[in-house]
């Protein structure tokens, strides 16, 4: 069945280089631009939307369906350009809307979206260790830093789905 403007897409978003992997899957219409797919994958992963991103395809005005219009569809979005948080994002199911297919759900996910300014995957994996372990050297400054405790496999997926939610109203 070929994909049309009224179907909906399911895509799996990965953020490239963290261990254990932080992923989301979710779903939009296949009728999204580029420009509100960015707002989507930013309340999806957990992002504040403060740094610059990129797509790995240059399509302007294009939507969805028109750049990922197949099962196994795989392209790239780039957030912050300093630290390169790449992410993976695939077309993993279409098809037309109903009471089990809704645009703008948060099907599931798994891991906390690193801090905004942590200084990439690598400062990611430093801040974690800090975080962990309260007789770290750096693991106070990095907790004020924060402002709090961090839980890297927590992700609320009911608050994303509430910033989500916002998006569309």
């Amino acid at each position: 069945m070929p994909l049309t403007a009224s179907h909906v897409v399911i895509l799996r978003i990965s953020l490239i280089g963290t261990k254990p992997e932080i992923w989301r899957v979710f779903t939009v219409p296949a009728k999204i631009d580029l420009a509100e797919l960015h707002l989507v994958v930013q309340r999806v992963m957990g992002w504040k939307d403060v740094h610059p991103h990129e797509w790995s395809i240059d399509e302007p005005g294009g939507t969805l369906r028109k750049i990922a219009a197949s099962l196994g569809d795989v392209f790239t979005y780039r957030y912050d350009n300093k630290a390169g948080w790449d992410h993976t994002i695939e077309v993993i199911a279409t098809g037309p809307p109903s009471t089990y297919l809704e645009p703008y759900r948060i099907l599931d996910g798994d891991g906390a979206c690193p801090p905004e300014d942590v200084g990439g995957a690598k400062g990611f994996e430093k801040f974690c260790a800090a975080m962990a372990d309260t007789s770290h050297p750096k693991h106070q400054e990095q907790r004020a830093w924060y402002g709090g405790p961090f839980y890297r496999d927590a992700y609320n997926r009911s608050s994303a789905q509430k910033k989500l939610d916002e998006l569309q109203q």
